[in-house]
């Protein structure tokens, strides 16, 4: 299977990296990611402590140490996922309100049923990787129970912002 990019070729060529060189590479394109946003008209956001803090999560919490540690990676890892909505409205009202705390939540809710069911799909590449991801560790009827759970848990926290965000005026 080849992916557009050259996306097999670029996970395996970061697979095979040393933890300290995964680090720069994760930093590398994270920097590439602030100059993108810094660019046009949020300088601010780029280097608030949301931006800084989902990068830092993203490269030494889940790249160097989850991935590849817990079934449960992309649960946590799925986090970092989670903080553009935090980071977009700060950029906008330079406030934090519940609106983008829910959006926070849909998206950690939304990450892992999205990421387990490709995982089912692509479990032998995941084994292959030795990333331990739930559907290498465990049998596909529990990834399925637990991608209902998680479905479930994202579609009843995305009802939280009807009565929050003045949706339906």
């Amino acid at each position: 299977v080849q992916l557009r990019d050259g996306g097999l070729e670029v996970r395996a060529f970061v697979a095979e990296l040393e933890a300290t060189a995964r680090a720069a590479y994760g930093a590398d394109w994270e920097s590439r990611g602030w100059k993108r946003l810094a660019a046009p008209v949020a300088a601010l956001t780029a280097l608030t402590p949301l931006a800084l803090l989902a990068t830092a999560y993203y490269v030494f919490v889940y790249t160097l140490w989850l991935k590849r540690t817990t079934p449960s990676n992309i649960v946590w890892g799925g986090i970092a996922g989670c903080f553009p909505p935090l980071i977009g409205w700060t950029a906008v009202t330079d406030a934090v309100a519940w609106p983008p705390l829910i959006l926070f939540l849909i998206v950690f809710w939304w990450t892992p049923p999205h990421t387990w069911a490709l995982g089912l799909r692509y479990r032998d590449d995941y084994a292959g990787a030795a990333v331990p991801m739930l559907p290498v560790v465990k049998e596909a009827p529990y990834v399925t129970r637990q991608i209902l759970v998680y479905s479930g848990l994202m579609i009843a926290t995305s009802l939280l912002l009807w009565p929050v965000a003045g949706t339906g005026r």
